[in-house]
């Protein structure tokens, strides 16, 4: 057609449109002119009309493989998360199974998708056949297969393909997809409890960041090493309290004394707290004379005998209610008791675990309803509400959370 050699030009030419228009009024439905058209529009940056044109030539019945791949391409151009432009990606590899373009266009397009095909991976490999020297291409498979959750493709493509590459850059984002790959993945058994398992992945990572991108990962690592040892240290600590409140101090005193050797966090400071208070008690219990049986307890004793067995009776069914403002109530009014004054440490310590359970009960509340929010595509009160949950958690495991929201619900915004 005259009008594609023309719209070709490296200048553009009117005429161009008016051969297009000509063949549409020969033929309403000649999808090539619709093309052309687009192209023209294309050119001038009219990316609307040009979308709208790209999709009446590729909604004709016969239209060629190259009308597809030209309007696909377009509309990912515009809208790299755009999903309207698949089925002429498909269509496209179906008319011409040897183009290779096409191929790799279908892997870019895929690696936008939330949940790719589990297709999408031959995809990915056909298109890095064809185009064996193309290093996106080769990336585009690698984003594939982290979508994917499939590492070992990752590491086989980073430790062979990339490697072999003259590159520095883009061994280097290759070598960070794995490395964040395994981050993830830490992040999810430091979640799970599994520090075994985070161990075992920091063997790996660390000297992988250490050849490789020791400013840009050396962060991110300590971040999740300084939360494994926080959480292995709250576990330790609470375990303690269990001892503690069944009598069995030694036992006590040995994991308070492992969190201290493990853990220079805030969790140190109450782990000494606590042992130094374990220890004095256990001092003054051996100087202190064995009393007669038959000796009378002194009042203090039998009031602190009779206090603290009752109020964890009151506070174990409360907790079992689920009823939590009213044991920080109780715990609250009790900690100035008379009667409490030597449990005073552990009701301050049961206290602080309640207050820590209402504020993450209520994260879970208002995240849930931000989540809400942005289902119903609310987008400006999902925000609102997780920037206020940003500005005032103080967990940062949660705060990440409301942060990443906030960032996809942005991004979704901005579409």
């Amino acid at each position: 057609m005259l009008g594609e050699l023309l719209a070709n030009q490296g200048t553009l030419r009117p005429e161009a449109e008016e051969h297009f228009q000509a063949a549409l009024t020969s033929a309403p439905d000649y999808g090539p002119a619709f093309a052309g058209l687009a192209y023209l529009a294309e050119r001038q940056d009219q990316h609307d009309q040009a979308r709208e044109l790209y999709g009446r030539a590729a909604a004709v019945k016969d239209a060629s493989f190259a009308t597809l791949y030209r309007a696909a391409g377009h509309l990912l151009r515009s809208d790299r998360n755009a999903v309207d432009g698949l089925p002429w990606l498909h269509r496209c590899v179906e008319l011409a199974p040897d183009f290779g373009p096409c191929w790799a266009l279908l892997t870019y397009a895929y690696t936008h998708q939330d949940a790719p095909p589990e297709s999408a991976l031959e995809v990915g490999w056909k298109a890095h056949r064809m185009f064996p020297a193309r290093t996106d291409v080769a990336f585009n498979l690698l984003l594939l297969a982290a979508r994917r959750d499939d590492r070992n493709t990752v590491q086989l493509l980073v430790d062979g393909y990339f490697a072999g590459l003259s590159d520095s850059e883009e061994r280097a984002r290759a070598e960070k997809t794995l490395m964040q790959m395994d981050l993830q993945r830490a992040w999810e058994l430091v979640n799970a409890k599994d520090y075994d398992g985070v161990v075992g992945i920091l063997a790996e990572l660390e000297p992988r960041a250490a050849a490789t991108l020791r400013a840009a990962m050396t962060e991110p690592i300590r971040q999740l090493k300084e939360a494994m040892v926080s959480k292995r240290s709250v576990e330790r600590y609470n375990r303690a309290l269990t001892h503690v409140e069944a009598g069995e101090t030694e036992q006590a005193i040995t994991l308070l004394e492992e969190n201290l050797a493990a853990d220079s966090g805030e969790v140190t400071v109450t782990s000494r707290e606590l042992l130094d208070h374990l220890r004095s008690r256990s001092t003054a219990a051996s100087k202190s004379p064995r009393k007669s049986t038959a000796q009378p307890p002194l009042k203090k004793t039998a009031t602190k005998a009779a206090g603290l067995p009752s109020l964890q009776k009151q506070l174990n069914q409360l907790l079992a209610g689920g009823r939590l403002d009213e044991a920080r109530q109780l715990l609250e009014q009790s900690r100035n008791a008379p009667e409490h004054v030597n449990d005073r440490f552990w009701i301050d310590h049961r206290l602080d675990q309640i207050r820590k359970t209402i504020g993450h009960n209520r994260f879970v509340v208002r995240y849930n309803k931000a989540v809400d929010l942005v289902n119903a595509k609310q987008y400006p009160e999902a925000i609102a509400l997780l920037e206020d949950l940003v500005r005032e958690t103080t967990d940062e495991s949660q705060a990440a959370d409301a942060r990443g929201l906030l960032e996809r619900t942005r991004a979704k915004m901005r579409r």
